[in-house]
Order: C-alpha cells, then sequence, then structure tokens
C-alpha cells in the first residue's frame, strides 16, 4: 500500500467522501514524493473506468469518486509542492487532467 493509500484509508471509512478536514489534514501528513504516485493512481483508475461494462455504473461512480479525492489532495499538494505537481500532470492522462482542473476550478 502506498503512503497515500494508508493516510487516506486511516481517514476515510469505505463508500464514503473525504471531508474538507480529512483533505487538509492528508495533505499536511504527505510530502512531494507522493504528488508522482497519486497521479499515477489517478491515470490507473482512469484505465479501470474505461475498461468497465457500461451497466456497471456504481463501479463507475466509486472510481469518479476516487479520482475526485486524489485530485482535490493534489490541488492542496500543489499548494506547497507546485513543480513537483506541474511536473507529474504533464504526463497524466486527458481523463486525470480534466479531474484536477474540475477539481481546482470548484475550489476557486
Amino acid at each position: 500500500m502506498l503512503k497515500f493509500q494508508r493516510v487516506l484509508a486511516d481517514r476515510q471509512p469505505p463508500g464514503s467522501a473525504l471531508s474538507q478536514a480529512d483533505i487538509a489534514a492528508a495533505v499536511g501528513l504527505l510530502g512531494a514524493d507522493d504528488v508522482a504516485a497519486i497521479v499515477r493512481w489517478m491515470d490507473r483508475l482512469a484505465g479501470e473506468r474505461d475498461e468497465l461494462p457500461d451497466w456497471d455504473g456504481d463501479a463507475a461512480d466509486d472510481i469518479w469518486r476516487a479520482q475526485r479525492d486524489l485530485a482535490m489532495l493534489l490541488t492542496g499538494l500543489g499548494k506547497r509542492f507546485a513543480g513537483e505537481v506541474e511536473a507529474a500532470l504533464a504526463g497524466a492522462s486527458p481523463e486525470t487532467l480534466a479531474m484536477v482542473e474540475a477539481v481546482t476550478r470548484a475550489g476557486k
């Protein structure tokens, strides 16, 4: 299990969304080295979501929520590690980029 996954698991009961307080606490525990791992995981989730059958809306929703939570983490980490976030997103999938952009816009 990656560090960011352990940090999130400690704050998020299964099937629930992360609160803003959970995000802030997680961001405080994560570092620059976690940024690339989060982006890679978001890309992996995007690939899994693409492979789901059309009828499996519940799994697609779960993946979307996970991607959104990870994008919120990246937004918070970007305040401390802007260069690392920018570098990691340079090679990210279009779906990952769109999610990060949407979360960033929503937070402004």
